[in-house]
Order: C-alpha cells, then sequence, then structure tokens
C-alpha cells in the first residue's frame, strides 16, 4: 500500500453498536431447552478471543505512566475520622472473605494489615508500622497504637476463623465445609499471629481504649469530637468483644460472648457517618507482593451496609449455633429437628457459623454416635424394649469359648454390630448428620448418598441381623432394624425431591410430574410411619401396666407422639402435593404453563424423566419408582397438552373438585400438627421454626385456594410462578393465577 510522502498513517474509524437489546430479544424468542452453538466457533477460538492487555481482562495491565506498586506512607498522620474510615473499610474488608473471597482481594489488600504481617513468626513488639531501624515515633499516637491494637485484632480473628475451619475438617473428614468452594484459608505465606495469645492482644486494645479515653476527656467541650473519640473506643471493644467470642472455648459463656458482640456491633453501625474513608489505604496491587500463581485480580468491594449485615447474620447465626450445647445429644428427634432448623436459616449461614454449630457435634466419638442411635431406635420403634435395657451392656461375655452366652449380653453384641456397622460405612448415620450441617445445595446431593448407603443397608445387613435378634428377644416387634432403615431412607428420599422444588431444580413444566412423585413418595412414608406407630401401641397394650414404671410409660407415650405428629405431616405433604399436581396440570392444559420445546434435538420427555429420577435411580429395595408410562399417564390424564381428548371440558371440574377435598385434608391434617405442638416433634429448643413451618404450610394452602377460585371464574390465564424467595415456604411452588 502505498501512501503520500510525509503524511501520517491514521487508523481508519470504527464504529461501536450496543446489540446487547438485540441479543436478548432474539434470544427471548428461542424456546426453553433449545441450545444455539455455532459449529465452526471452537473452545481454541473462544479462550483466543479473549483479550490480554485490556484493563477489564487483564489486572496486570498497567496505564501509560502507572506505578507498579503504590507509595502509600502507612505511618502518615491521620484524623480521627479517617482512621474511623480505615476501620470500617478494613470491617467490610473482613466480611468479603467470610463471603468467600480469598484475603488477598480482602483484608491483605490493605497497606496498613500488609505492612504489619510478617513472613515468619516474631515477637509482637516487632509487628509495626514503622521500620525498626529507627526509634518508635513519639508522636501518631492514634496511627501506631490505636489503628495497630486494631489490625493486630482483626488479624488474630482471622486466624481464629481459619483454625476453627482447619479443626473442624480435621475431624476425620466429618465436616464438609470446602476450601477455595466455600470458604478461602490461604494466607499467601503470611503469619496471622497464631502463636500471639488472645489475652496479649486484647491488653494492646484495652491500652488503646486508655489513651482515647484521655483524649475524649481532653476534647470534652467539643461535642463533635468527643463523638469521634468515643466512636473509636467503640470499635477497639467490639474487636476485643469479636476476638474473645471467636477464640474462647465452646461453652454455656458462648451465646452470651455472643450478644455482647451484636451490641457492640451496633454501636459501630451508628458512627458510621462520623468517619472518612480513605480509598487509597486499599490496594489490589499489593497482590503482585503476596505468595502466590495467580495474576491480581481486582479487590472485592463491600459497602459498609452490606457488611454491617452480613456480620450482624454472623453474629447471630454463631449465637444460634452454640444452642447445640443445651441441645445435646439426649435426644435424637430434638437435636435433627435443631439442625434442620439451623440450616434452614434465612440468609444461609457464612462457613464460619456452620464450623460453630459442626465442631461440638462432630469431635464426639464414634461410641457416642452409636449410643445416640440407639437412643434413635428406642425413641421411634422400640421404647421399653429389653433389646435396649442398658443392663445389657453390663453383662459379661462368657468365659469358655464355644459356650453359649447371656441372651443379654447376644442381644447387645447384635445391637452393637448393627450400630457399629451403621456408623462407619460411607453415608451412614454420621454423614447423615453431617449432610444436616451442610449448605442447602451440599444437603441434596448428600442425601443422595445417604440413601443409596441405607438401601444397602435395608438389603444386607439390616435383615440379617433382625433374624438374629428375633431368636434371641421373641417379644420384640419383627425387623425393628430393617424398619428403622426404612423410615429413614424414605425420609431422605422426600427431602431430596423436595429440596429440589427449593432449589429451582425443576422446569415449570416438571413441576406437576414431580409433585406426584412426591405424593406418592410421602404416601410410602405415611404407610411406613402407621405401621410403626400401631406396633408401638400394641407393645404398650400388652404389657402389665402394674409392672410399667412411669418413665417407661413416658417412653412409649414421647414415641406415640412424635409418630403422630410425623404421621400428621405425612399426610399434608401427601395431600398438598397431590393439589399442586392436579392444579399444574389444569394449568397446562389451559396453555399458561410454558412447556419445553418438543420435538427437541437434545432431549426427549423420557429422558428428562430419567434425569429426574437420577438421584433415587439406585435404589433397589423399594419403594418402586414409577415408570415413565404412569409418570406420563398422571400428568398427562386428558392427553397432550396442546391437543386434549373430549373428556378434558368435564375432567377440568373434577380436577378442581379434587383439589378443593385434598386443600381440606391437608388443612386437617396441618390442625393435628398444631395439636400435637412442637414437643411432639421434638422442636421445644427451635419452637419458632416449627411454627414457622407450619404457618407457611398453612398459607400454602390457601394461596392453592385462591388459585382454584380464580381457575374457576373462566377468561384468560395468566400465571406467574414465584422464584426463591418469594414463596411462602421454599418447598411448596404455589403458582399465582391471574
Amino acid at each position: 500500500m502505498e501512501t503520500t510522502a510525509g503524511a501520517a498513517w491514521a487508523p481508519p474509524s470504527r464504529q461501536y453498536h450496543d446489540i446487547t437489546a438485540d441479543f436478548r430479544t432474539a434470544a427471548g424468542e428461542l424456546p426453553i431447552g433449545v441450545l444455539v452453538k455455532d459449529d465452526f466457533f471452537t473452545l481454541f477460538e473462544s479462550v483466543a478471543a479473549l483479550e490480554i492487555m485490556d484493563p477489564k481482562m487483564d489486572t496486570g495491565c498497567l496505564a501509560p505512566g502507572e506505578a507498579l506498586i503504590d507509595d502509600y506512607d502507612v505511618c502518615r498522620e491521620l484524623r480521627p475520622e479517617e482512621v474511623i474510615g480505615i476501620m470500617d473499610q478494613l470491617l467490610c474488608a473482613e466480611m468479603a472473605w467470610h463471603g468467600g473471597y480469598p484475603l488477598s482481594q480482602t483484608v491483605l489488600s490493605s497497606h496498613y494489615i500488609y505492612r504489619l504481617l510478617p513472613l515468619q513468626p516474631v515477637h509482637i513488639h516487632k509487628i509495626v508500622f514503622h521500620d525498626l531501624r529507627i526509634p518508635e515515633p513519639k508522636t501518631n499516637t492514634i496511627v501506631h497504637l490505636v489503628l495497630r491494637a486494631y489490625c493486630l485484632a482483626l488479624v488474630k480473628s482471622c486466624d481464629a476463623t481459619i483454625r476453627k475451619i482447619h479443626d473442624t475438617n480435621d475431624m476425620v473428614g466429618r465436616v464438609n465445609i470446602y476450601e477455595e468452594e466455600d470458604f478461602s484459608t490461604g494466607t499467601f505465606n503470611r503469619w496471622l499471629l497464631s502463636d500471639i495469645p488472645r489475652e496479649t492482644i486484647v491488653s494492646y486494645l484495652d491500652h488503646a481504649i486508655g489513651w482515647l479515653a484521655e483524649q475524649s476527656l481532653k476534647h470534652r467541650s467539643a461535642d463533635q469530637a468527643t463523638n469521634v473519640w468515643e466512636a473509636l473506643i467503640e470499635r477497639l471493644e467490639f474487636r476485643a468483644r469479636l476476638l474473645i467470642a471467636m477464640d474462647g472455648d465452646e461453652g454455656a459463656d458462648a451465646a452470651l460472648e455472643w450478644s455482647e458482640v451484636s451490641d457492640s456491633l451496633s454501636a459501630v453501625a451508628d458512627t458510621h457517618d462520623l468517619g472518612t474513608p480513605v480509598p487509597e489505604s486499599f490496594s489490589p496491587k499489593i497482590q503482585r507482593k503476596l505468595a502466590s500463581t495467580v495474576p491480581p485480580k481486582p479487590m472485592a468491594e463491600l459497602g459498609f451496609a452490606d457488611a454491617a449485615a452480613r456480620m450482624k447474620q454472623l453474629i447471630r447465626d454463631c449465637q444460634e449455633a452454640s444452642r447445640i450445647l443445651q441441645v445435646g445429644l439426649e435426644n435424637v428427634a430434638r437435636l435433627e429437628a435443631f439442625l434442620c432448623a439451623f440450616n434452614a436459616r434465612n440468609p444461609e449461614p457464612l462457613p464460619y457459623a456452620r464450623a460453630c454449630l459442626s465442631a461440638p457435634l462432630f469431635r464426639c466419638e464414634d461410641a457416642e454416635f452409636e449410643m445416640l442411635l440407639r437412643k434413635d431406635l428406642s425413641e421411634t420403634l422400640l421404647p421399653d424394649d429389653p433389646v435396649l435395657d442398658p443392663v445389657n451392656w453390663t453383662v459379661e461375655a462368657p468365659v469358655a469359648a464355644g459356650r453359649p452366652g447371656d441372651r443379654r449380653y447376644e442381644t447387645a453384641r447384635v445391637i452393637n454390630d448393627f450400630t457399629g456397622h451403621v456408623v462407619r460405612m460411607n453415608g451412614g448415620y454420621i454423614d447423615y448428620f453431617r449432610a444436616l450441617c451442610s449448605n442447602r445445595c451440599r444437603l441434596r446431593r448428600n442425601l443422595r448418598h445417604v440413601a443409596n448407603a441405607l438401601d444397602d443397608l435395608q438389603r444386607n445387613e439390616a435383615p440379617r441381623l433382625d433374624a438374629a435378634l428375633a431368636e434371641l428377644t421373641p417379644l420384640t416387634p419383627p425387623s425393628p432394624l430393617t424398619s428403622w432403615t426404612y423410615l429413614l431412607k424414605l425420609k431422605t428420599m422426600q427431602w431430596i425431591v423436595q429440596l429440589g422444588f427449593e432449589l429451582d431444580i425443576y422446569l415449570p413444566d416438571e413441576m406437576a410430574g414431580m409433585y406426584w412423585f412426591l405424593a406418592k413418595l410421602a404416601r410410602e412414608r405415611t404407610v411406613a410411619l402407621n405401621a410403626a406407630l400401631l406396633k408401638v401401641q400394641a407393645r404398650g397394650e400388652t404389657r402389665d401396666p402394674g409392672f410399667a414404671r412411669a418413665q417407661k410409660r413416658g417412653e412409649r407415650t414421647r414415641a406415640v407422639a412424635l409418630l403422630e405428629s410425623l404421621g400428621a405431616e405425612g399426610h399434608a405433604t401427601v395431600y398438598l402435593a397431590s393439589a399442586l399436581s392436579e392444579l399444574y396440570t389444569v394449568l397446562s392444559y389451559h396453555g399458561a404453563i410454558t412447556q419445553t420445546a418438543t420435538p427437541d434435538p437434545y432431549t426427549t420427555p423420557h429422558l428428562r424423566f430419567t434425569l429426574r429420577m437420577k438421584p433415587l435411580l439406585s435404589i433397589a429395595s423399594g419403594p418402586a419408582l414409577p415408570s415413565f408410562a404412569d409418570f406420563e399417564e398422571a400428568t398427562h390424564p386428558y392427553g397432550p397438552f396442546a391437543s386434549p381428548t373430549a373428556e378434558w371440558e368435564q375432567g377440568k371440574d373434577n380436577m378442581l373438585t379434587r383439589i378443593g377435598l385434598a386443600l381440606s385434608s391437608a388443612r386437617a391434617a396441618i390442625t393435628r400438627m398444631k395439636e400435637a405442638g412442637p414437643q411432639a416433634r421434638g422442636c421445644e429448643k427451635s419452637p419458632e421454626a416449627w411454627k414457622g413451618d407450619v404457618q407457611a404450610l398453612t398459607a400454602s394452602c390457601l394461596a392453592v385456594s385462591v388459585a382454584c377460585a380464580r381457575l374457576g371464574h373462566g377468561g384468560e390465564v395468566k400465571v406467574e410462578i414465584p422464584g426463591m424467595g418469594r414463596r411462602y415456604h421454599e418447598w411448596w411452588v404455589v403458582p399465582k393465577v391471574g
């Protein structure tokens, strides 16, 4: 290409057009389930499209004239308002770290924190802002005393958090808080004061608080200045109380310690407006100095209001988690109800709070879990039964080998074989409680492993031990170990399906089928619960009341109350799930539910059915999963939704009538739950959660009634399916019909 001599070459002009709106419009016209992919746009080309040296894609890119490292003097003079601002910025960074970001993008992005932290343990007197080669500054006390003490306490709190996470994960792998997935514990080769006692850090905070109190007295004439000094004192007191709560021992005082932290946080939030932010005291460029194999990433920014709300949530969750010591291991139903209530808290508890919940529980030895399992058996299927009489475990083994032992000894040995196997097997009793301490997504995945393990137990070990038990104690109800296994398996299977609704796994056109399947599972569980209830009641009637002690009668009474409460809950689930299944079916025939595109090159109805049944496909010993033909018949009673049979017009009224009857039965079951109260369900330590669930269940029934009433008015039907967080109960996705 030839150019005129002396003429400078200029790049051709470019015009840019925002195609976002056009792209969204085009994508909105695609049916559900249709994937658009250019066969000529390979993975190699897509990776090559990522631009290097683009500030949006490459945070290591330097602008013209930009320095590699920021020149920030951590020893410079600061006004009290600026110190407040830096402290609040550090709180925001700390809570962003608790939210899952690494330390490099949060706490370690502060020049003050980075300057303090050494690479290896040193004496605390050497952990300072100034250069150790020069004498300690006699001025700028607010930085070298107050801000330093605050930073030391923050770093020590981070160390306490990491140690709690590591300690729980070291409990034979029982606690599942996954690093880099739930929480980032990497320290980037920085020493987080792990060898310095908590009391030493608190003494530095107390010394700084004393100096601030003197300054507050000096500035008493100026109200605003006095407020500033008091605000600094409140922040140091908050740090001291938080460190004591996080680094303290688990005990009866834990809830009180967290309550004091909550009071201090309120004072900090009220004085946030007095601070002046110092944004230059934080920099993403500090990451270039850290021991890391990844390029620098943008800092995780969290507003103070969000950080305070997250800290308040953390305090509230840790305070609740500390109550597990009060719940104890004396009552399995109570422990399980407490764990379920904690797991369902909204917002979801942060990893540190879940570690506080898990640590006291999984510090127990296997023998304690075996004892817990024996209590579980006695609370449901074997109350006041000689099989679980504690005397059995005091009988000695036969002296001579080969001689038959005492029946009580042999009975204890059979029960020990069962409890030992269930506790130690993969997906067993420990994994069941481990799942209850997980977040909601991992709870569903872990319950799948538990269900498979229980199915294997039901087919193999439990029947063999039941046969041995029947020879030793003929008066014991038949197959108690297999029955217990089956009941727990049914509960986990039901939870797996219900959590699918909560986590928005199912598409709108799959709601009818999955609620039908849920009703089928709940019906199987209700039948099993009723059978167990009849056995317990029959055993109580055959016992001579004159020989029954009050304690034993109380055990049977509690077992009957628990089984009746569970049965009422099961009936409510059956009828409400059936009503919702029929409601979604009616709406689908009205054309109000968007259907997955058919024919589809990537899927078929049978493949989608297999996908939804996949978590339970390996279950071999019952309940039998429905076939695809049964599933289609239940969800398409009048043929395809687009072209229903002639019976549809009359059938619609019949379906609405059945929905009304099902809702009446569900309300009756909920009434029985209310009459039994939280004590029968084992929720006396978490009554508010139980009441909330019952109220949400009642509200869901009412919402289904309203939807049916609007359908009965005729006319055009419009449907809105509420997403997560906008439902009366996360398990019950009730469509809003307009």
